[in-house]
């Protein structure tokens, strides 16, 4: 089974590049033996004979996969570290998580964030032995800075990257299925701090904002205000 160099793909990791398209790797022949090869990710790969159907198969086979996997060669679920199942992840996550226009999105981010404390704890460690106790250290770690609710969206986080990669075959689903066994934190039941509560806005504040509003956003900022109703809030956002 081929090792794959995550070199590349590790210092993409604090930056997002937009990757230029490539062209797939050549279908060649042998001259020697005349049999078709064809290169993937350093590793040459014998066909059969370079005239036969059974060569040109073999080599869509080969090419659609690879290109499928991120322009790698597939590593045995056995084999496969906690760092570069992140790696591979990372170069599936740059492609989707983006708008229309072709921007990043900011769960990117988010994403990035969440997956600091799995490699800086447990990157050299193979993905088939990270499980639920692992994921409840990387918690124990986040609770010290965090509120509840960003440490059980983090984790959340984690949990998707680990289901992304069972779904791409580089990890068993029994990997993913035990991470499911971990449950978010609930409030009052652990040591992790809750976010501060929403509260009215102060009648400073109000006043500061009457003098550039009309009459109807006077009235609506004055009404709103002991409700602790943000009357100017843009509809459709959630601030709870």
């Amino acid at each position: 089974m081929a090792v794959v160099d995550y070199s590349a793909h590790d210092r993409s990791w604090d930056t997002v590049v937009t990757a230029k398209p490539q062209r797939p790797p050549k279908f060649r022949i042998h001259k020697f033996t005349q049999q078709a090869c064809v290169e993937l990710s350093g590793r040459r790969f014998y066909l059969g004979l370079h005239h036969t159907p059974e060569a040109r198969q073999r080599y869509n086979a080969l090419v659609a996969d690879w290109l499928a996997n991120g322009r790698q060669l597939r590593v045995s679920p056995q084999e496969v570290t906690v760092k570069e199942l992140i790696a591979r992840y990372w170069l599936f996550a740059e492609k989707y998580y983006r708008d229309p226009d072709g921007n990043v999105s900011r769960e990117l981010d988010n994403i990035r964030d969440a997956l600091r404390p799995v490699k800086e704890l447990y990157g050299e460690t193979l993905a088939k032995d990270f499980g639920p106790r692992a994921l409840r250290a990387v918690r124990e770690k986040m609770i010290g800075t965090l509120c509840r609710r960003n440490v059980n969206c983090r984790i959340g986080r984690i949990k998707r990257v680990f289901r992304w990669s069972a779904s791409e075959e580089h990890i068993s689903g029994e990997v993913y299925h035990a991470l499911l066994s971990v449950d978010g934190l609930w409030r009052g039941r652990s040591e992790a701090r809750e976010s501060e509560p929403v509260r009215p806005v102060t009648d400073e504040d109000v006043q500061a904002i009457l003098p550039g509003r009309g009459s109807a956003g006077q009235g609506a900022a004055v009404f709103g205000k002991p409700f602790g109703v943000d009357c100017f809030a843009k509809p459709g956002v959630n601030f709870v």
